[in-house]
């Protein structure tokens, strides 16, 4: 922004003033034609004239000749002013503006995100499987504010579904939650002391209910406790027996999902058959009703279908 201010305009018409913006020609021809008995043959004498034609005429004799004059500043004081995206002072909650071109950028007290500083949490929450996502949609991120959580495409959401922003500032953690294929018929979830289960009616073999857990990012389910199998037992899948993570798979010991045994975790409830071989691909099943497990051959394993249990954690 440029500011000028012209002398002329700020100052009083004086005889000085008019001497200066008018040629010497232009004011002697005007004193001649007004008053021809005057002398002005010095440049004191034109301003003792132009006093006289002030006095007797007024000015607006002298000034009609000034809208012809092209009026020439003799002093220009110039200021620059530059606008700047900050000016609107668009950070909020003392967070700090910095230009950035065109745009700006808001450094944000603690406690404070967004684009303003407008937020008192991050970017919400997500949970990632290999198959699925877990995402969270919400309108705000003050605190109190709820953001709801939904699965990916052609999957269903079991647990918790919504998280919430603390006054700490951060997200309450996406807990128990996890997304179930479609295609799965009925499940039933369930928490037990620091897991989650699905218990699962889609018959499938073994290496199926395997697959099928390891797709939802969980596996078949570990216990490792008397109580533990007590919460499975107790609720059965459909009305078969059910696969559960225990598996000969190095033809030496029977291990679990985690790469426990039943020797490590301290715990079992095989129910043993003596004339049983034990053979690289056995199974086990928890016999529904019983709790006990049952040690199967891998045929039994690879053409039996059963639910299957699950876990998460």
């Amino acid at each position: 922004m440029r500011i000028c201010r012209n002398n002329i305009g700020r100052d009083k018409l004086n005889p000085k003033t008019i001497a200066k913006i008018l040629p010497e020609s232009d004011i002697k021809s005007l004193l001649h034609t007004t008053f021809p008995e005057l002398s002005f043959n010095t440049t004191l004498g034109i301003a003792k004239a132009m006093q006289s034609l002030i006095v007797i005429t007024t000015s607006l004799l002298v000034i009609s000749f000034l809208p012809s004059i092209e009026m020439k500043p003799k002093r220009c004081h110039q200021k620059t002013i530059t606008d700047t995206p900050c000016d609107s002072s668009p950070c909020m909650n003392g967070g700090t503006c910095q230009p950035a071109g065109s745009n700006y950028t808001c450094s944000c007290t603690a406690g404070y995100f967004g684009n303003q500083c407008q937020d008192n949490c991050p970017e919400p929450p997500t949970k990632t499987c290999t198959n699925w996502n877990i995402t969270c949609v919400g309108e705000g991120r003050s605190v109190g504010s709820i953001c709801k959580l939904t699965c990916s495409a052609d999957h269903r959401l079991y647990g918790s579904d919504t998280v919430q922003c603390l006054e700490s500032g951060v997200w309450s953690q996406i807990l128990n939650t996890f997304c179930v294929p479609n295609d799965i018929p009925f499940a039933e979830f369930r928490s037990f002391q620091n897991s989650n289960y699905l218990f699962v009616e889609d018959l499938k073999n073994y290496i199926g209910a395997q697959a099928s857990c390891s797709y939802m990012c969980g596996s078949l389910v570990e216990i490792n406790t008397e109580a533990e199998n007590i919460f499975v037992d107790a609720h059965p899948v459909g009305t078969t027996n059910a696969w559960i993570g225990l598996y000969y798979i190095d033809g030496i010991i029977f291990k679990w999902p985690s790469g426990n045994t039943t020797v490590t975790n301290q715990y079992e409830n095989i129910l043993y058959n003596p004339n049983y071989i034990f053979e690289y691909g056995s199974c086990v099943e928890i016999l529904s009703g019983d709790g006990r497990w049952s040690l199967l051959s891998k045929m039994l394993c690879d053409s039996k279908k059963n639910g299957y249990i699950c876990e998460f954690r």
